[in-house]
């Protein structure tokens, strides 16, 4: 078998059972890329027992690198708006996900007549159909916090997190066994009977121990992705059987949690071949058309980052990224089969840079494309920003690099990607948006064919049938010392000759200190090209006079266009959400509850939040005829 070079810390000595360990913080070094499944339990505690103590030894610098967050700016966590999860074509919006047939979770579901809204502890359904009789039907109080949901086959699929919120946590155990599960942080996965919307009824409760990464559903198969960050164990705590110390899976009883087992057994671990720590991440498999069968799981012991899916595979992140050492700055990526009932692991590869989110990455025919960015911000010399686009294929258990092309946009930072097809779309930003057009029908040759420089960044890239693009992100304001980002813009382009993109119109809303969900979520950006319709969620300020200068909110809601290729954007209306404005606009680092959701029935539009739902039709938006508070 062979395995992608990577540069990170290595340990050179092995103890009993093949696990690597160390008397000594190690130094940088090339090491391999994949993945080793435990054979015993004997290996499964003695490779914990010596990750613990590097991490002792180690954990004021490098031994497995500075770990860096899964996004370097706002995260856009899921070919209309993506593409819709079931295909589209049925009279309403769907979910915005980033791959056709790979449903994503979210906040708000609908089936054209109910919608189904995921709020704080609870899952509200409210009758849609017609507006004139917006009312909520039904509810069920969650247990935890609730993060998305699924809406499948007659079941909303709820996604719930204990113990706070999505940041990197981690699950320190207790000396007593019985008090070992009181501080630790779980996923809840909690299936809900929605055939009757006046009576929702629960079906099944999973509950695992770690915090929630991602999501995804392909058919009626739900994969949720878990992290355990740091795992806090000593060697005293590392002993004897696995099943008394690894993460456990729950059900509840009575409304409260009971343990049911491990989350896996040794043989559904695997380790890395560079150690890293000892962290875990989790693939867990429930069979949605089949509530009795247990579900199935997968762990590395290492640390997730950026995840991304096709129909056919799941691919995880793990970056090996210093501050200090410009030669370890690499991305490992594990590559991870879908087409069977149980994940298998394929095999895995490193490509050098960091990823800014899951749109950096896309399958085709097999062929995994990565856009990255590595470097610093330096005026010259070693270490300045760069961006790459490699082409992965898998060969003989591992993930190698077919083709590249490097040194794209030198000094400038990537800020968004799009794999779509055979062309793929890079946003890089320094003073002004350059807009790349790649070529990657030749997946060994990938080619950059074209360029076009516009004002601002682009932070999400949407298609617009086969030929257009929209993007969102920021206006920007050089004042000849530093760059400051204005107000929201919005930009369509041409892209049907791929040497010669055009730009078709622009649009920027408010002045500095304006903001949208939609630049940090994809689920917050609705195309509807039934309609030709585009709806954001825009925190609007006003007043601000350029450079520095914060404007001061004025509205805060939903905006409502028309766009088409010989037009551009119209502005069809907007609906406020939230009336006196807020104080000021938040960014990415909101609460979990500041959310807006549009979703398109027929010929209305609707804007939901965790306060409320309001309606009005396409023809009159401004009107907002309709409106639901929740309680």
């Amino acid at each position: 078998m062979r395995y992608m070079m990577v540069v990170t810390a290595v340990c050179s000595c092995v103890v009993a059972g093949g696990v690597p360990g160390c008397s000594e913080c190690p130094e940088t070094e090339e090491s391999l890329a994949g993945l080793v499944r435990i054979d015993s339990a004997v290996e499964l505690v003695l490779y914990f027992r010596q990750q613990a103590d590097m991490y002792e030894l180690c954990q004021s610098g490098g031994w497995a690198g500075l770990d860096m967050p899964a996004a370097m700016m706002p995260v856009p966590d899921d070919s209309a708006a993506g593409e819709r999860a079931d295909g589209g074509g049925q009279g309403y919006s769907d979910t915005n996900v980033q791959e056709s047939g790979v449903d994503e979770a979210d906040v708000v579901k609908t089936d054209g007549e109910y919608f189904y809204v995921a709020g704080r502890d609870k899952l509200r359904i409210v009758r849609a159909r017609p507006p004139e009789q917006l009312e909520q039907v039904g509810q069920v109080e969650l247990s935890s916090p609730v993060r998305a949901m699924y809406l499948y086959e007659g079941r909303a699929v709820v996604l719930s997190q204990t113990g706070g919120g999505n940041g990197p946590v981690a699950i320190m155990r207790q000396a007593e066994p019985e008090a070992q599960f009181a501080t630790a942080w779980q996923v809840w996965v909690t299936v809900i009977d929605v055939s009757d919307p006046a009576a929702p009824s629960v079906l099944k409760t999973f509950g695992f121990d770690g915090v929630l990464n991602t999501s995804r559903r392909i058919d009626g198969w739900l994969r949720v992705i878990l992290s355990v960050y740091r795992y806090g164990l000593g060697e005293s705590q590392v002993a004897g059987d696995p099943a008394d110390w690894l993460p456990r899976r729950y059900t509840r009883r009575a409304g409260k949690a009971a343990k049911v087992g491990p989350i896996g057994g040794y043989d559904d671990f695997y380790r890395p071949l560079t150690p890293d720590g000892t962290s875990i991440t989790t693939i867990v498999s429930i069979n949605l058309d089949d509530l009795s069968a247990e579900p199935e799981t997968l762990s590395v012991i290492g640390e997730s980052e950026v995840v991304y899916a096709s129909r056919q595979a799941l691919y995880v992140s793990d970056s090996r990224y210093g501050f200090g050492s410009a030669e370890r700055q690499k991305t490992v990526l594990h590559k991870f089969d879908l087409g069977g009932e149980q994940v298998r692991y394929v095999g895995s590869g490193a490509v050098t840079g960091r990823l800014i989110n899951s749109f950096a990455l896309g399958e085709k025919d097999g062929y995994l494309r990565v856009a990255t960015s590595s470097g610093w911000f330096r005026a010259s010399g070693p270490g300045r920003l760069t961006n790459q686009v490699y082409v992965l294929g898998e060969k003989d258990g591992a993930l190698e690099v077919v083709g590249s092309v490097k040194e794209i946009a030198e000094g400038e930072m990537l800020y968004a990607a799009r794999f779509l097809g055979d062309r793929g779309f890079l946003i890089t930003f320094e003073k002004v948006d350059p807009l790349f057009v790649l070529d990657l029908s030749d997946p060994t040759n990938p080619q950059v064919v074209g360029e076009l420089e516009v004002p601002g960044y682009g932070g999400y890239i949407h298609p617009m049938g086969s030929d257009h693009l929209i993007t969102i992100g920021k206006d920007a304001d050089f004042d000849g010392q530093a760059t400051w980002f204005q107000g929201v813009q919005l930009a369509m382009f041409d892209v049907s000759d791929l040497s010669d993109p055009q730009l078709v119109d622009r649009v920027v809303l408010g002045t500095r200190g304006t903001e949208s969900e939609a630049l940090w979520d994809h689920h917050a950006f609705n195309y509807f090209a039934e309609q030709d319709a585009l709806a954001v969620p825009i925190c609007l300020s006003e007043g601000g006079q350029g450079g520095p200068t914060m404007g001061q909110p004025t509205f805060k809601g939903l905006y409502v266009y028309r766009v088409t290729a010989a037009e551009g954007f119209e502005l069809l209306g907007r609906i406020a959400t939230q009336d006196p404005p807020p104080d000021y606009c938040r960014g990415w680092w909101g609460p979990d509850s500041d959310w807006t959701r549009s979703v398109f029935i027929g010929d209305d539009v609707y804007a939901a939040t965790a306060a409320g739902v309001w309606a009005a039709p396409l023809a009159d938006v401004d009107s907002v005829p309709w409106s639901l508070d929740f309680d």
